[in-house]
């Protein structure tokens, strides 16, 4: 499970900044042990002094005692950048980064091919999609396991009662969003315009599967639901909290498969401070997680 301070007030927000990373990310490369993080730099060096429009990369290689390199610096957005998610294809060395911009909430997606460590080999795509608001984490990517297509899950900014979450999705082949047609989750448990401010997306660790998990927090009913990808189209909605009050402002929930993919499970907080509740998919249906209740004092689950 993934765990998000609350989101911060202006003046934590802007100390945050100055530090050398709001948001680290880590993504799985050829060998286990490497990994990739993606961050904002405080000095801005590379970014034309406007550090916090620019993401940042450094490669860990795990050879011998283990080295990070030197800071790769991506095209500047325009805007200043509150949340980054950066995931690895598991068929190619392909990368895609999302970005979310602090002024004009815009997503923009930077894809990378191979060689993601020579800055060139990196592409933008400026403005693929827009959320509501940058409080949250409004959106998460992740790759199909079996096709290496990549899928871009989000908050629409719609007043639409049909289009309660958008979506994109990013062929293998290609290295940009220009042209992709916006599609869109509708919940089909109300008829109402409805607004998600968390989401959250895993992929099922299956060769020849490319079925998703995706959880996301409806911060207008108060409700964590969750959906399942089968390749081809998003079904199986089910509630994890139908009255999920309890959140705090964090994020409150989490999607995840086992690792051989028997099972896919997603929690997210309930009603009560400090309890969750949980449900099981076996790739056909939905069960309650036999999880018991989670109880963390008197604070809010994170």
């Amino acid at each position: 499970m993934k765990f998000q301070r609350k989101s911060p007030g202006k003046m934590e927000s802007r100390h945050l900044i100055i530090g050398l990373a709001l948001l680290l990310v880590f993504a799985q490369l050829v060998l286990a042990s490497d990994a990739i993080i993606a961050f904002k730099d405080g000095d801005g060096a590379g970014c034309g002094g406007s550090a916090t429009q620019c993401p940042y990369l450094r490669f860990w290689n795990s050879s011998g005692s283990g080295s990070w390199s030197t800071e790769s610096v991506l095209p500047t957005t325009g805007n200043n950048l509150r949340w980054m998610v950066l995931k690895k294809s598991p068929v190619s060395e392909k990368m895609v980064l999302v970005t979310v911009s602090d002024s004009d909430y815009n997503l923009d997606a930077f894809v990378c091919m191979a060689n993601c460590s020579n800055v060139s080999n990196w592409q933008v795509t400026n403005n693929i999609a827009a959320v509501a608001d940058v409080a949250q984490r409004q959106f998460d990517v992740e790759f199909e396991t079996t096709t290496g297509n990549a899928l871009v899950v989000y908050g629409v900014l719609s007043t639409n009662a049909s289009r309660d979450l958008g979506y994109k999705i990013l062929p293998n082949s290609s290295r940009n969003f220009t042209g992709i047609t916006e599609q869109y989750i509708n919940n089909a448990e109300s008829g109402s315009d409805l607004q998600y401010t968390w989401v959250e997306l895993d992929r099922k660790p299956v060769a020849g599967s490319n079925e998703l998990l995706l959880a996301a927090f409806d911060s207008t009913d108060n409700r964590i639901h969750a959906w399942v990808w089968n390749g081809a189209s998003w079904g199986s909605q089910t509630n994890i909290s139908t009255s999920a009050t309890a959140t705090g402002g964090y994020e409150a929930l989490a999607a995840k498969y086992a690792t051989d993919g028997s099972k896919g499970m997603v929690i997210g907080a309930n009603s009560t401070i400090g309890n969750v509740n949980g449900k099981y998919w076996n790739g056909a249906s939905w069960t309650t997680a036999d999880i018991g209740v989670v109880t963390i004092g008197n604070n809010d689950v994170k």
